[in-house]
């Protein structure tokens, strides 16, 4: 449904361009989203005006690929729904 651009600073990784009417899937109660933490080449997007169930706790230290990536990275990445639309 669309593409933006992944960016790491520090410890955070962020997203920008998200279509609009869209929002992350896995958005926490705080705006985080743990695919992010992915570093993935695809992200998930749902219409902004659906609710999801909250997400399962996390373990208290994940390890996730964007750890290693060294901060000021960006990349591409392509926007798609849960049924695969892109």
């Amino acid at each position: 449904v669309g593409t933006g651009t992944l960016s790491k600073n520090g410890n955070s990784v962020s997203v920008a361009n998200i279509p609009g009417g869209y929002k992350l899937s896995d958005l926490d109660g705080e705006g985080h989203s743990a695919q992010l933490l992915q570093w993935p080449n695809q992200i998930t997007v749902i219409s902004d005006g659906t609710s999801q169930p909250d997400n399962p706790s996390q373990p208290d230290t994940p390890k996730y690929p964007a750890e290693s990536v060294p901060s000021g990275t960006t990349k591409s990445v392509q926007f798609v729904t849960s049924d695969g639309t892109v």
